[in-house]
């Protein structure tokens, strides 16, 4: 291990190890010394040390640590590094309490790049995507209860209880006189959030369309798509798409792989819609139109298209 410190630390690396706790990260640099400014001033971490070979920082229930690159020549995080290029791809290190404005201008001012200027997301936080100079990538940001707007003026959101009122006050209609509303328990208002979500007019906040879903409990991989509706009056703006897109997001950070959804075999609109949003067919028990059917699946004489895409 390479050293160009000048005298000793202001403690020695055992005693300082053994104050480490749960999660810590250690990040190999380039430059210690220039990377200071951007994890002090822009991270608002605290350094605690710092000299040519290595750095401490705390802050934000993180402990964070430098090591320079010629520290690390012999050891198997150190080998291999690149002399150019970016590090850490891959990997998102997230930090929730900073102002993602105020994290965003002092990125410039410090050796840092904005690669995404502070954004409201589904997920509830207002953030930005910045990159040290050695290329490791933060997100920092902010809880939030303001929405997300689309590009089309459409606000997406949770599912939430009240909704539910809303919802199946009209639903039939949105079905043309269907009876369509025994098909949608309020259960799935009440109990399945973190799956479920909501899309509104980012003007008025009418409810244009919602999702109803649920991650499996007995399988930690799957999830599934029980109910979708849109408005008819606002069908035409992707809101199908931002609502499927939404929920593929919160079942990969759930740590699901696949996604299942199933339709009636004449609903030749949603068996088009779902292979365009990149769903397989699944093999059933019975071919109708050309496209495989599972009948009995949801009951005696019930028939199903079921689709399944990996997330």
């Amino acid at each position: 291990m390479t050293k160009l410190r000048q005298g000793e630390p202001w403690q020695t690396a055992d005693i300082y190890g053994r104050s480490l706790r749960g999660l810590s990260l250690n990040l190999i640099v380039r430059s210690v010394q220039a990377s200071l400014p951007f994890y002090e001033q822009t991270l608002t971490l605290r350094r605690l040390y710092s000299d040519e070979d290595f750095a401490a920082f705390a802050g934000h229930g993180l402990r964070l640590m430098l090591h320079a690159d010629h520290t690390c020549g012999r050891m198997p995080s150190g080998r291999g590094l690149a002399a150019d290029g970016p590090r850490g791809l891959g990997v998102e290190i997230r930090l929730l309490g900073l102002n993602p404005d105020d994290a965003a201008a002092s990125a410039d001012r410090c050796g840092g790049e904005v690669v995404l200027p502070p954004t409201v997301f589904v997920h509830g936080w207002r953030e930005c995507h910045l990159r040290d100079r050695d290329g490791y990538l933060f997100v920092v940001g902010e809880a939030t209860q303001e929405l997300p707007r689309t590009g089309n003026g459409v606000r997406l959101r949770e599912l939430r209880q009240d909704d539910a009122d809303i919802v199946l006050a009209q639903l039939d209609d949105w079905w043309g006189g269907r009876q369509m509303t025994p098909r949608l328990p309020r259960l799935f208002f009440e109990y399945f959030s973190d799956a479920s979500f909501a899309a509104e007019d980012g003007e008025s906040g009418r409810l244009l369309g919602f999702l109803c879903g649920v991650f499996a409990t007995g399988d930690s991989e799957r999830a599934y798509i029980h109910f979708v509706g849109v408005d008819p009056s606002a069908r035409g703006r992707g809101i199908g798409r931002l609502l499927y897109e939404a929920f593929f997001a919160a079942a990969r950070a759930a740590g699901r792989t696949s996604a299942t959804a199933i339709t009636s075999p004449v609903n030749t609109g949603s068996v088009a819609f779902h292979r365009a949003m990149g769903f397989t067919v699944v093999p059933g028990d019975s071919v109708e139109m050309g496209i495989p059917v599972h009948t009995g699946r949801e009951g005696p004489g019930t028939r199903h298209v079921v689709f399944r895409r990996t997330l």
